[in-house]
């Protein structure tokens, strides 16, 4: 694609196009920005790219391109200074892991004097200004700004979610990843891709857009793991239990909250940013499960593949966690974990962990997942149902969160019915409120020393933890 040199910014949004800027019209999900071409000219337009042929009443400059999305993506890339070329640029792709993944390297790199940013579904720290995240993966034009904001704070590093959607929708076309990682692949986002083959297939493009210098470290456990990495030009280096990966995690212990393993390198590996020897080394992390040994263990692996040193990686025992991950918000007489379940992967990664506590009784509140189609709550409610058959002392309370809920996460009629159907079939004693907030009167009258109150579900969730403190702290 022609580029432009004299445009002063570039939008597919045509009431954010200003003087001097291009338009580039797609053919979206819902809309087609063809049918926008007037209003962003009448803002001030200077040049249209176009997905179709067009005939236009003002003499501008005109481009038509195969594909919207990634000239939009080239042409941010252009007007920001190719900002991910002066970065360590880490991705971070899979069903589960990604938001907890690039924490965890976001404060390695951090804890060893190495400025990195963060972009992803909870935060964007740029070192200029931390924001609010609204997408997982930012659209390409704000992706190329928080790059270069990045830049300009003088860090070294960025640790960034790589969403399906944003791989499919072309956000991170065109930037420079140094590695990136695979952390699994589960079912999920059937309202947006085809079938699960898709999903799997668009997880893949992501490694095949990696150049021949740049690292896919892969999670050698996942039954995908060849897929992903067969025919890319990238250096594939494995990680996970099995001692055929090339990076392993061994002897795994839990202790309460904590969890030990030792990292293992069988082989020497070498990188453009270092070689490694075979060592091993001790690691604790103040997160429990095995999905956070997962966790650790790829964010470890990277650091040492990106130069850090074993030394260097052991700072990992500093970190906390993260929102909604596993979150433990209250520690009393009784404990309050707070977890943003959505997919069958993370209820299975919650539930494992939950197995290894000590506890008297177990209160689950979940929610419902809104506005995602029957397949993906049919198989959580499967998963859930397996669980509670499973532990013991179990009280299940499902709700709609119907009076904090946004729109875009309201729980369609069929949603709640195979649902609560499917726990029905499986023979699941459980509550159904639509609403949450009668639960926590409920649950906190109950509860006694030695309880878990474990909170589940995804955005309509996001609320619960912040009101179930005032509920404790109120009684």
């Amino acid at each position: 694609m022609k580029l432009f040199r004299d445009i002063r910014g570039v939008t597919c949004d045509s009431r954010k196009v200003k003087p001097g800027f291009a338009f580039v019209a797609i053919q979206g999900l819902k809309r087609d920005g063809h049918e926008y071409i007037e209003d962003a000219l009448a803002r001030g337009a200077s040049v249209i790219i176009t997905e179709k042929p067009i005939d236009l009443s003002v003499d501008v400059p005109v481009q038509q391109v195969p594909d919207g999305r990634i000239a939009l993506a080239e042409l941010a890339a252009y007007i920001y200074d190719y900002p991910s070329r002066f970065l360590l640029t880490i991705g971070v792709t899979g069903t589960n892991g990604k938001t907890t993944s690039t924490f965890l390297l976001h404060h390695l790199f951090n804890k060893n004097g190495i400025g990195c940013g963060l972009i992803g579904t909870v935060d964007i720290d740029t070192g200029l200004k931390t924001r609010k995240a609204q997408l997982t993966t930012p659209d390409a034009v704000e992706l190329q700004k928080y790059l270069r904001e990045m830049v300009d704070a003088n860090l070294k590093a960025v640790s960034m979610e790589v969403s399906s959607h944003g791989i499919e929708l072309k956000r991170t076309y065109g930037i420079d990843f140094d590695l990136t990682i695979f952390t699994n692949v589960t079912r999920d986002h059937f309202d947006f891709h085809k079938n699960f083959e898709h999903y799997v297939r668009i997880k893949k493009s992501l490694f095949e857009q990696l150049k021949d210098n740049a690292i896919a470290l892969i999670n050698g456990d996942d039954p995908h793991a060849n897929f992903i990495s067969k025919d890319i030009k990238a250096q594939v280096v494995t990680y996970g239990f099995k001692k055929k990966n090339m990076i392993s995690a061994e002897n795994i212990r839990q202790k309460n909250l904590k969890t030990y393993y030792d990292l293992v390198v069988r082989n020497s590996i070498q990188t453009r940013y270092a070689k490694i020897e075979p060592m091993r080394i001790p690691i604790e992390i103040k997160l429990p499960g095995k999905h956070n040994v997962y966790n650790t263990l790829g964010a470890c692996g990277a650091g040492l593949l990106l130069g850090l040193t074993p030394k260097q990686v052991q700072n990992i025992s500093t970190f906390t966690g993260v929102w909604r991950r596993f979150q433990i918000i209250y520690d009393g007489d009784f404990t309050v974990i707070d977890d943003c379940a959505h997919n069958p992967g993370s209820y299975t990664a919650v539930f494992e962990t939950v197995q290894n506590l000590t506890y008297k009784k177990l209160y689950i509140i979940n929610a419902i997942r809104g506005n995602r189609g029957v397949k993906i709550n049919q198989d959580n409610a499967r998963i859930i149902a397996g669980w509670v058959k499973k532990l013991p002392n179990v009280k299940l309370m499902i709700t709609n969160c119907a009076e904090l809920v946004k729109e875009d996460d309201l729980v369609h009629p069929e949603e709640e019915e195979i649902f609560l159907k499917t726990l029905k079939e499986q023979g699941i004693k459980f509550e159904h409120n639509p609403e949450l907030l009668p639960y926590f009167k409920k649950v906190l009258k109950m509860v006694e020393s030695g309880d878990i109150i474990l909170l589940l579900g995804a955005h309509a969730m996001d609320e619960a933890g912040k009101l179930i403190l005032e509920e404790i702290y109120r009684t």
